[in-house]
């Protein structure tokens, strides 16, 4: 029987570690949840009987579908267009009018809350990457200059600038699920191009990312009573992101896990479906 791509993420660390009930991030790029849209951003409660989506990244639109996937700065333009003055940067005049057209319409826009997407967004606004040529090139890039600057020890950001910069909000229509918005985030990556570089903008990206991610993880404790956390998704191929991030949850008397014998990715999948199917 197949059962749900996040749901499978988290089961495949479990699975490894003998869990029977954690808390998950599941950060991805791409795969369905249960409502037809494109998780990957996803903060759940799962045991080896199903799982309960808590918490997700706010949900945008990929434009154009896999074009946008392609093509990153259409993501920022979904993002961004309504909060930011000027153009977005990879976006052409005679672009926008046809992006617009699509966003009012809904006209092959799906919605995702992809994490792994908000760093291609990442990426694309600090001139990382315009065509994509492979899976992951933008966070790939965007991990490697965050930690130019993180060597040097540049920025420390404090946890109130980062509520600030991902927000926290109830899901409309269901108060019980709330939902991290990236837009103030990345319009100050945006809004500071000109006067901050590549690397330190990079690692704020990454150390806001992580505050928020830690919040999001006491607030899933507050909700089950449950401190262990699997971390997995192909997000978490990002050694930056788990350097800053699992410090800030063992500080909080959390139990951290990961994958090490499968992949943290989709080639970890069939762990976590057997997991599934011999319980």
């Amino acid at each position: 029987m197949a059962i749900q791509h996040h749901f499978s993420h988290a089961l495949s660390v479990m699975a490894e570690h003998g869990l029977d009930e954690v808390i998950a991030f599941t950060f991805d790029g791409t795969g369905y949840g249960t409502d037809g849209s494109i998780w990957g951003g996803e903060f759940l409660h799962a045991t080896r009987t199903g799982f309960t989506r808590l918490g997700s990244f706010a949900p945008f639109l990929l434009p154009g579908g896999e074009a946008a996937v392609l093509h990153p700065s259409r993501i920022v333009f979904a993002l961004l267009h309504e909060q930011v003055m000027g153009r977005i940067p990879g976006i052409e005049e005679d672009q926008e009018e046809m992006l617009r057209a699509m966003i009012a319409r809904g006209l092959n826009c799906p919605v995702t809350s992809s994490l792994g997407r908000i760093f291609d967004a990442a990426a694309a606004i600090l001139g990382l990457v315009d065509n994509v040529s492979y899976e992951g090139e933008g966070p790939i890039r965007l991990e490697g200059k965050a930690l130019q600057a993180h060597q040097r020890g540049v920025i420390r950001l404090a946890t109130t600038a980062a509520a600030a910069l991902l927000p926290f909000r109830p899901a409309a229509g269901d108060e019980r699920l709330f939902l991290i918005d990236s837009r103030p985030l990345l319009a100050r990556l945006l809004n500071d191009r000109a006067s901050s570089s590549v690397s330190e903008l990079a690692l704020l990206f990454h150390e806001g990312i992580a505050l928020a991610s830690a919040e999001a993880a006491a607030r899933l404790r507050k909700a089950t009573g449950m401190s262990r956390i699997a971390l997995c998704g192909g997000v978490f191929q990002n050694l930056l992101l788990r350097e800053l991030l699992i410090p800030l949850l063992h500080n909080d008397g959390f139990e951290v896990f990961l994958n090490h014998a499968a992949p943290p990715g989709d080639g970890g999948l069939a762990v976590g479906q057997a997991w599934f199917e011999e319980r």
